[in-house]
């Protein structure tokens, strides 16, 4: 039994470094970090051309690195562990309009693509990574 509180309280405490920390965390308060993948779309409305343009030089799929950043073209290193979806997809926005120069600022979105795994060690049958989806719970992780 003591086992078994050592391992649920360190997958407690794995998911508390995630933003994760209540049962049933909602997916928006989910805080990237070193490994997820996310997808970026960067777009703006054209009215000359009454069209939206997709600045396809920056749609991709991307990694955090060890060091908690993105690595954009034009943008170089972006900050994104410990923040949102939507606040990384902000500072893409804000970002690209300082360094690019232009007057409006385009519409960046961000999606995850693929979560970090998390790890589950000590006595137990299959120590290792384990995939995490939005929602899992302490007691679905150790199952």
């Amino acid at each position: 039994m003591r086992k078994l509180s050592a391992i649920v309280a360190a997958i407690m405490l794995v998911l508390t470094t995630a933003g994760l920390g209540a049962p049933m965390a909602r997916a928006a308060d989910y805080r990237l970090d070193v490994g997820d993948q996310v997808r970026v779309k960067v777009l703006d409305w054209r009215s000359t051309m009454g069209d939206v343009h997709e600045w396809t030089g920056l749609t991709g799929d991307y990694r955090i690195g060890s060091d908690g950043t993105l690595s954009l073209p034009l943008l170089g290193a972006v900050k994104a562990a410990g923040q949102t979806v939507e606040q990384l997809a902000e500072g893409i926005s804000t970002q690209l309009q300082t360094t690019v120069g232009i007057s409006f600022q385009p519409h960046a979105s961000v999606e995850i693509v693929d979560y970090r795994p998390f790890f589950i060690l000590g006595d137990v049958n299959k120590p290792g990574a384990y995939a995490y989806r939005p929602g899992l719970t302490v007691l679905e992780a150790i199952s």
